[in-house]
């Protein structure tokens, strides 16, 4: 499947362009992908919320250190998985950050 340009979009049938996008989008999320209520995708895979592992981390490190991320994403993302599940990040190893908004002992 390749990607189409606006004008071969245009030339399409709005049917073809309904089948087109269909099959685009179980490409790219898989045939049995998830959806939310609104139909969006869910994100399912490896780094995904509730599915995040230690190489996500790092790989969001180094992205924001080259510019391509915000400065303070990673923070903010290993704030959040902390506070979400506190239990999986001591068990990756993950170093407790420092904006954690919920105290605890570990």
């Amino acid at each position: 499947m390749t990607t189409r340009t606006p004008a071969e979009l245009a030339m399409m049938s709005p049917q073809e362009i309904a089948a087109y996008k269909e099959a685009e989008r179980k490409n790219v999320f898989g045939f049995d992908h998830k959806t939310d209520r609104h139909g969006n995708p869910i994100e399912q895979g490896i780094g995904s919320k509730g599915n995040e592992s230690v190489n996500h981390f790092a790989s969001m490190r180094k992205a924001e250190s080259e510019g391509l991320l915000e400065a303070g994403t990673y923070d903010a993302a290993l704030a959040e998985f902390w506070e979400r599940d506190r239990e999986r990040a001591v068990k990756l190893g993950m170093p407790k950050p420092k904006n954690l908004k919920r105290g605890g002992n570990d």
